[in-house]
């Protein structure tokens, strides 16, 4: 996504996110759960497809939703620990809405 992207999702709140970005995780979401579900032949498909459409969704939100809040605060990294990286908390910023969302989504489906 940083080489290809041309196409910027929202480039005021996080200036490397594009969509051509996007789609690549979209698309390796959705090869990797077919891969696993065929490695670990899980009971179902209907879950872990449904997870690997969502994903992407809800990390890019989650990773907007920090972003947003860091530039408000004047803060541009969290920390120095990964190189070229917004820090240690950048890694976790796709989680905050994305584990909620999969245990819901594990707990109706």
């Amino acid at each position: 996504g940083v080489r290809l992207g041309k196409n910027k999702i929202k480039a005021s709140i996080s200036p490397k996110k594009s969509w051509e970005g996007f789609l690549g995780g979209f698309i390796f979401t959705i090869i990797t759960t077919y891969l696993s579900h065929t490695y670990f032949k899980f009971d179902t498909t209907t879950t872990p497809f449904i997870i690997s459409i969502i994903l992407p969704f809800t990390a890019t939100l989650g990773d907007f939703i920090a972003s947003y809040y860091k530039r408000k605060a004047g803060v541009k990294d969290t920390g120095n620990i990964i190189p070229g990286h917004g820090g240690i908390l950048d890694r976790m910023d796709a989680f905050t809405i994305t584990i909620p969302t999969i245990y819901i989504i594990v707990k109706i489906v």
